[in-house]
């Protein structure tokens, strides 16, 4: 075996570089060059080649972690994982890549698997059919009842399906078990196969289907020849070919219908249609490109989550909307006292709190940005917060433990959880201490911190007394954010833990991270992948429009051109709108926006600017594309004072809050002239910036109804016209 040493020495190792930690089935990639784990110490780590075993190169991890800032290096945790690889359904298949009513099947399998092998191995339980029988009546009822809870959660009214199973027998139990424990318990080794069922072979003689191929051929001609006109001209080939093999002596074949017809031709590319029927010149216009329970051992190997209502009362305010509504608004506003939602991620191992955001009430957007958060860098947020101490844990999970709360319990959350490689683990209702790292966080909050603010509320009427807090509010919400955030940060994460043995819990992540490594985050692809916001769009000549935004690459064209699509799911990341994820017939594509200032921009300073816009020049003014370049001139201004002003209270994307995006957003299709030259990239570049100074504010009245309409965000409308399009392209399993 030969070792190689990388060319940066070693001696360079910062004592607080973070040793990553790699699964023993990790594929690491490093300029395209996949590679395996082989040992580690806290300086730097071994990987061996897998296209040369025999070659195995030593990195530091200062330099792993360069690489990654680059983009230049990849980890895939489990891919080499012999139960992941003998999948039925394939490694790659995630759970979110299944339609919705197989995907809560196999959430269904799962959730009785797991709660049987709990039982099991409390004792409680065997695997005879008599024992069986009682328990599976009782796991239905039971998945029948957190189903019934899980609706008041639901992320996506898409994924909403009646989740009505029948009781399985206990020998269809028993071998779901052992498919889940032979795959490590992968949820995906319970998917069902059936779409792999039936005769897939050509049920039409080979003759006749090369017959079937000629002929839809000829659809694509000059001559523009009906569906039915091409069928016709084949049966004629085809009864020349039976009378020829009738003098052959051969059994006569069956005719097939015109729908066999029309099926072939639908097969044929959209492009090789066009230019076929209206001509090459045509066809490149269409088609043209257009730019634009047990203690963890190691940090985040168990992770709480849960939510906790504020006991401090909060003006209603919020910096962005409060300075554009007038008067009357802001007394109205001002009369709305609450209490707010904080949903907290705390890793059990060192007691260091990973996420916080905070909202008006519960819900599955709210868990799954917190998940999300937790994995995430948060530096923006300590900064905003004036935080002397970094927050910087971060890193992918290896199981979350949630309680069985609508948030939790709704398929959106173990769907994101499950394709991000992240086993959910639901402690019994009831028994709070089963979460006791996070319970505990909440009442060290509120001692800790709440106290030192006036109106407070209490935990019980008899201590509350006479105490009024509404009358007594004295924060904002944004005021409340930061505190936290600083309180936790600076004062939480620095101070003894009497869990840890006195050890503060940020010595405790820095002496493991340094000790036994910590697993690298996902990657901006793979997050987005995994938890990021759905919508669904149309792919054009310009590539997919998302507000406003036009996401274009030549991959994406190629689908279009080879593909009949109709309306194609997209992912998007709220934080970053540089680039989108588009599902295809031939699987994810990872799509850039054809506006530079997208990149880094994050959806709420998008709309923030789209409002501004829309506020001091109308709905009709903001079309004009001079307005347009100049508000994007101030664009990434907006995007990196948001950065600098981060706080986890900002809004929560919700499915209420896309669909008035979707709703009011105007979106004009850009449309190609008839002398266009085949090149239209930097469409844009001649327009004349606006080089006046900002203008005045528009009349308070107005702003002030149109904030109050448009509460709590702007929105978008795809353009849906369809005229240009002589066929109506479906998105086929």
């Amino acid at each position: 075996m030969t070792e190689l040493h990388s060319n940066q020495n070693a001696n360079t190792v910062s004592e607080s570089a973070t040793r990553i930690r790699f699964s023993p089935h990790s594929k690491i990639t490093i300029k395209g060059i996949p590679y395996t784990a082989v040992s580690s110490d806290e300086e730097a780590c071994v990987l061996r080649r897998v296209d040369n075993p025999e070659v195995c190169e030593k990195f530091t991890f200062v330099q792993l972690l360069d690489l990654v800032a680059q983009g230049l290096m990849t980890n895939e945790a489990d891919a080499f994982s012999p139960s992941a690889l003998s999948l039925k359904i394939g490694p790659n298949t995630k759970l979110s890549d299944l339609k919705p009513k197989v995907a809560e099947l196999v959430r269904f399998r799962q959730f009785i698997c797991d709660e049987f092998l709990k039982l099991e191995q409390e004792g409680k339980a065997s695997r005879s059919d008599a024992a069986l029988t009682k328990i599976i009546i009782d796991l239905h009822g039971k998945w029948s009842t957190e189903l019934a809870l899980s609706a008041l959660g639901a992320r996506f009214s898409a994924e909403q399906t009646t989740g009505t199973f029948g009781i399985p027998k206990p020998s269809t139990v028993r071998r779901w078990l052992q498919m889940y424990e032979a795959a490590d318990f992968n949820a995906m080794a319970l998917c069902p196969l059936k779409h792999k069922c039936g005769n897939r072979k050509d049920r039409l003689h080979p003759d006749v289907r090369d017959l079937l191929r000629d002929g839809a051929r000829e659809y694509a001609s000059l001559l523009k020849p009906t569906m039915k006109g091409v069928y016709d001209k084949f049966g004629e080939h085809f009864d020349a070919l039976n009378e020829k093999r009738g003098k052959k002596g051969l059994p006569v074949l069956p005719k097939p219908s015109i729908a066999a017809m029309r099926a072939e031709i639908r097969k044929l590319a959209p492009y090789h249609i066009d230019a076929g029927r209206k001509g090459q010149s045509y066809a490149m216009k269409k088609y043209a490109y257009i730019q634009g329970k047990h203690r963890p051992e190691w940090p985040l190997q168990v992770v709480e989550i849960d939510e906790w209502k504020v006991s401090l009362q909060t003006l209603l305010q919020g910096t962005g909307i409060w300075e554009k509504l007038g008067i009357s608004a802001r007394e109205t506003l001002n009369k709305d006292i609450g209490r707010l939602q904080l949903s907290a991620a705390i890793d059990v191992r060192t007691k260091c709190i990973l996420a916080m955001q905070l909202a008006p009430t519960a819900t599955t957007d709210l868990a799954i940005a917190t998940l999300k958060m937790a994995m995430s860098d948060k530096s923006d947020f300590a900064a905003a917060a004036g935080c002397e101490t970094p927050w910087d844990m971060a890193g992918h999970i290896q199981m979350v433990r949630v309680d069985n709360g609508p948030a939790y319990v709704a398929g959106a959350f173990s769907t994101a959880a499950i394709d991000a490689g992240i086993a959910v683990d639901y402690a019994v209702a009831g028994a709070p201490y089963l979460r006791g790292s996070i319970e505990r966080v909440f009442s060290t909050v509120h001692t800790g911190l709440i106290s030192l603010f006036e109106g407070r509320t209490f935990t019980n009427v008899v201590d509350k007394g006479e105490y009024k807090a509404e009358e007594r509010a004295s924060l904002t919400i944004e005021e409340l954010g930061k505190a936290l955030v600083r309180w936790v940060v600076d004062v939480y994460h620095n101070t003894a833990h009497e869990g840890l043995g006195g050890q503060t819990p940020r010595n405790c992540w820095l002496s493991l991270r340094k000790k036994v490594g910590v697993p690298l985050p996902p990657n901006q692809d793979a997050m987005r992948a995994c938890v990021g916001l759905v919508a669904e769009r149309r792919l054009r000549s310009e590539g997919i429009q998302l507000y406003c935004n036009k996401y274009q690459s030549t991959e994406l064209q190629r689908v279009r051109r080879k593909y009949r699509t109709g309306l194609l799911k997209v992912r998007f990341d709220p934080d970053d709108l540089g680039h989108i994820s588009v599902e295809t017939p031939k699987g994810w594509l990872k799509v850039p926006c054809t506006t530079p200032e997208m990149h880094g921009t994050s959806l709420e300073a998008h709309v923030a600017n789209r409002q501004r816009m829309l506020a001091r020049y109308g709905e009709e003014a903001a079309q004009s594309e001079a307005i347009v370049k100049k508000a994007l001139e101030d664009l990434r201004r907006i995007s990196d004072k948001s950065r600098e002003n981060r706080n986890i209270a900002s809004p929560v994307f919700t499915a209420d809050n896309l669909a008035r995006l979707d709703s009011l957003f105007s979106d004009d299709r850009i449309r190609i002239d008839e002398d266009f030259d085949g090149d239209i990239l930097g469409l844009d570049e001649n327009d004349e910036a606006d080089e006046a100074g900002d203008a005045a504010a528009a009349d308070d009245n107005t702003t002030e109804s149109y904030v109050k309409e448009a509460l709590p965000f702007l929105g978008d409308d795809d353009d849906d016209d369809d005229d240009d399009d002589d066929y109506e392209y479906i998105l086929e399993d």
